[in-house]
């Protein structure tokens, strides 16, 4: 991992204090974290949360099922999968499933039993599939939770947004397949965004496979989780705020900072501003003090439970000359 810090401003006043934006700019490596290879180790939890609602009948309930056996198709034995459906209600179809011969069998089955009938409660289907991921014993290194629907949800967004975040925060992205033309596109980009995952448009039967095969790479090329930047303030520096995707935090009261990025794919980067309030400049100051320090740290996809814990490396502080 890679942490580097820039400022927008090259002086600071020599009679009053100076409000400074800093850039802190992060990027995962081309290679796994630990290894240096490419694979990662171990198996992919997948939930598939699948809309069979009255809206679903037809041609969208027939792609969803060409998707879900396309996927199966992709999975291997260090797999587990859970099919949850739902419309106004929720319902787990198969716990979290090894696939094997018998995995996929019994997963092949209810896939093809699906069929569409009744309301639509999106919230119902995300709030059992963050159930799941809870209450699961054993753990492959990555998760994921995948939403085929089209979106046709009367309710309000934010239980849905909240419902995803969620899953994040307990370490499983969350994209989203949408189904038909009339599907609701915003909705389901706004939940793949909160859910730190991606929402692909299935507009016909033949893209299934490769559109759930990118979905799926994008999951083993998870190289860090739960990745976290420590920011610190030095020199009588004051950090003000911090503005990142996850929204505007504010300093905790020690006067440090810190910003949650989730997992981190291969060769992504992130980036995210830090506001800053600079002292006066004296003539026994520093000829160039560092008035910012950050850290990242990580933990590596596969990693046993306490082999090495998290891992760290630190910028070179902001310097302000």
């Amino acid at each position: 991992m890679i942490i580097s810090i820039q400022g927008e401003h090259q002086a600071v006043a020599d009679e009053s204090d100076q409000k400074l934006t800093a850039i802190v700019s992060v990027r995962s490596p081309d290679a796994d974290a630990a290894s240096g290879t490419q694979e990662r180790k171990g198996g992919v939890d997948l939930i598939a949360v699948l809309d069979v609602s009255g809206s679903m009948d037809g041609d969208k309930i027939s792609h969803l099922r060409q998707t879900l056996l396309a996927a199966l198709d992709l999975l291997g034995p260090a797999d587990r999968l859970s099919l949850i459906k739902f419309n106004s209600e929720a319902q787990r179809l198969t716990p979290l499933t090894c696939i094997s011969d018998a995995g996929r069998a019994a997963a092949q089955s209810a896939i093809i039993s699906l069929t569409a009938g009744g309301g639509t409660s999106i919230a119902t289907g995300l709030e059992l599939a963050v159930n799941v991921l809870a209450g699961r014993r054993q753990r492959n290194p990555v998760c994921g939770i995948i939403l085929l629907t089209d979106g046709q949800d009367g309710g309000p967004p934010g239980p849905l947004l909240a419902l995803a975040a969620q899953a994040r925060a307990a370490g499983a992205n969350v994209s989203c397949f949408g189904y038909g033309g009339d599907h609701d596109s915003r909705l389901l980009e706004n939940v793949a965004e909160a859910g730190q995952g991606s929402f692909t448009y299935i507009d016909r039967p033949s893209a299934a496979r490769e559109t759930f095969a990118r979905c799926l790479g994008s999951l083993f090329s998870v190289v860090a989780q739960a990745v976290r930047v420590t920011l610190r303030p030095s020199n009588d520096a004051v950090i003000n705020s911090v503005h990142s995707s996850s929204g505007v935090q504010a300093p905790l009261p020690d006067g440090s900072a810190s910003v949650d990025l989730g997992d981190m794919f291969r060769s992504e980067s992130r980036d995210f501003l830090v506001h800053l309030t600079l002292p006066r400049a004296s003539a026994s100051a520093a000829a160039s003090p560092v008035y910012l320090h950050a850290e990242v740290s990580w933990e590596v996809p596969g990693s046993a439970a306490g082999g090495g814990g998290r891992r760290a490396v630190t910028a070179d502080g902001l310097r302000v000359a």
